[in-house]
């Protein structure tokens, strides 16, 4: 499970987890808890799976969103018991050797002096003003969606476009690039995600050109449906 969500920005609350910690202790299962997220909540607090039962738990975090360290490729997991983090040893050492000794020094610095702190807070907020921004573009559009509860991304429906479509010809003539919604999943083929952890100007003026194209090929792809011919 992943909570927060990429890429929906969903966050599980107490409730539902306390639900999936009990199927989990019924059926003996494990849930491998993806939670690098946790420091984005855009509105409450994170609630770790861990924190409501240990045994059947493993949280897996990551020094990529909240350091700001995607490039270093450091996460870490905790274990339900010795035992399981015995065999998750045995099999890192047969897949990932080690992590470069300098990305672990710089890992270690971050974590000792909490840099995080100076930025977490400032991200936030324009994490929270970007989310806004598109939000009322999409009302504008009249088009609804599901407003995220943590970041640092949206995904959003651009109706009757085909994400792979839009995406290429987005980045040829607006030279915007975006994520394909089909990339997670068929259902979300209309759909496409962007960044909103980036300066509030250029977030700006990347949805603009978004929007640009869709109000240009929209109406095109409602036209073509109706006389059941393909758009691109």
């Amino acid at each position: 499970m992943n909570s927060p969500s990429n890429p929906t920005g969903y966050v599980f609350n107490r409730e539902q987890l306390k639900e999936i910690i009990d199927f989990a202790e019924d059926y003996s299962v494990y849930i491998v808890s993806d939670e690098v997220y946790e420091d984005f909540i855009l509105a409450g607090k994170h609630v770790s799976p861990a924190s409501l039962s240990r045994e059947y738990v493993f949280s897996v975090s990551s020094l990529s969103k909240t350091y700001g360290l995607t490039s270093l490729r450091i996460g870490y997991i905790v274990a339900p018991d010795r035992e399981a983090t015995r065999k998750l040893i045995i099999a890192q050492l047969h897949t990932h050797v080690c992590t470069p000794s300098f990305a672990q020094y710089v890992a270690l610095i971050c974590i000792r002096e909490h840099v995080e702190r100076e930025y977490i807070d400032r991200w936030l907020k324009t994490i929270g003003m970007n989310i806004n921004y598109i939000d009322e573009l999409l009302m504008k559009s009249n088009i609804e969606w599901n407003r995220p509860l943590e970041g640092i991304y949206v995904l959003f429906p651009l109706p009757n476009v085909d994400s792979w479509e839009f995406a290429l010809k987005l980045l040829e003539e607006k030279k915007v690039s975006v994520a394909v919604g089909e990339d997670f999943g068929t259902k979300w083929n209309e759909y496409v995600r962007v960044l909103t952890a980036v300066d509030a100007q250029v977030f700006k003026e990347g949805v603009k050109r978004i929007f640009e194209l869709y109000d240009e090929i929209a109406p095109i792809r409602n036209d073509n449906r109706i006389n059941e011919r393909t758009y691109l």
